[in-house]
C-alpha cells in the first residue's frame, strides 16, 4: 500500500535580492514517506528547512525539483487551480501565526477559509468542529476574549472543519504555556486516533516525543528518522551531543 505522503528528491531555494537569483538550497534532496494515520514530527536546528518542507508538502510552496504526492495527488505537477482544489479537499493547516480575524467570533473564524474557497459550510458542521476542540460554548467569543490555548484550538477547528485526510501544523505550541501545550497535544492525539494523518514542525523536543516518528532535518536533508524516541535521543540526533 502506498504512503499517504511521498516526497522524493525535493529541492527548494529562495530568490535573493533584486536580481532574484536562486539562493542556497534550503531543502537539498529530501525523501520522506508518511503513512495514513501516522503522526510525524519534524525537528531540526534553526534554518534546517523544517517549515519550508511543511509548506512544500502541503502545496503552499512549489518545489524547485523532485516530486510530492499527497493522497494520490501529484502536487509538484499540479496547476494553480488544481493545487487550490487539493488544499481545499485534502489538507488542513495550522499556522504558527494563527491568522484569526479579530473582528470575527470563533464560529465565523472557523468557517471563513471554506467560505473564501466558495465551499458552503453548515452551522452544524462548524459547531461540531468547535465541539471537537472543546469550545462548543465559545462559538461567539472573539479572539481577544480567548486564551492563547483557546485561540490555538479555534485554529485547529478551522483546519479540521472540512475533515481533511492530512493535517499540517507549524509550531502549533510555540507560544503556549505548559498546561495549554498539554491540552493542544492531547487534542492532536485524539485527531490522529480518529484517523487523520498529522505532520508537525516543532522545536519542543518534549512535544516531538508524542509523535509516532520523528524526522530530523539537518542542512536541508533528512539526517535521521526515529520511532517514538525520547527527548534525549532526539537531542543527540540533532547533533548536540549529551545534554
Amino acid at each position: 500500500m502506498s504512503p499517504l505522503i511521498a516526497a522524493r528528491g525535493v529541492r527548494k531555494s529562495y530568490r535573493q535580492g533584486r536580481t532574484r537569483r536562486p539562493g542556497p538550497d534550503v531543502l537539498r534532496c529530501v525523501d520522506l514517506d508518511v503513512e495514513a494515520g501516522e503522526f510525524v514530527a519534524v525537528v531540526g536546528r534553526s534554518g534546517s528547512g523544517k517549515s519550508t518542507l511543511l509548506y512544500c508538502l502541503s502545496g503552499l510552496l512549489a518545489v524547485d525539483d523532485g516530486s510530492v504526492i499527497v493522497d494520490g495527488v501529484a502536487v509538484h505537477t499540479a496547476s494553480h487551480s488544481q493545487v487550490a482544489r487539493f488544499r481545499r479537499n485534502h489538507v488542513g493547516f495550522v499556522f504558527q501565526q494563527l491568522n484569526l480575524i479579530e473582528s470575527l467570533p470563533a464560529a465565523q473564524n472557523v468557517a471563513l477559509p471554506a467560505r473564501l474557497a466558495g465551499v458552503r459550510t453548515s452551522t452544524r458542521t462548524v459547531d461540531a468542529a468547535l465541539e471537537t476542540v472543546g469550545l462548543g460554548d465559545r462559538r461567539q467569543a472573539r479572539p481577544h476574549e480567548l486564551s492563547g490555548g483557546e485561540q490555538q484550538r479555534v485554529a485547529i477547528a478551522r483546519a479540521l472543519v472540512r475533515r481533511p485526510p492530512v493535517l499540517f501544523a507549524d509550531e502549533p505550541t510555540g507560544s503556549l504555556d505548559v498546561a495549554a501545550t498539554a491540552t493542544v497535544m492531547d487534542l492532536f492525539s485524539e485527531v490522529v486516533a480518529a484517523g487523520t494523518t498529522l505532520v508537525m514542525v516543532t522545536h519542543d523536543l518534549e512535544v516531538a516525543t508524542r509523535a509516532d516518528r520523528v524526522v530530523v532535518l539537518a542542512g536541508g536533508i533528512v539526517g535521521a528518522q526515529l520511532e517514538r524516541p525520547s527527548a534525549e535521543q532526539i537531542f543527540a540526533a540533532m547533533g548536540h551531543g549529551d545534554r
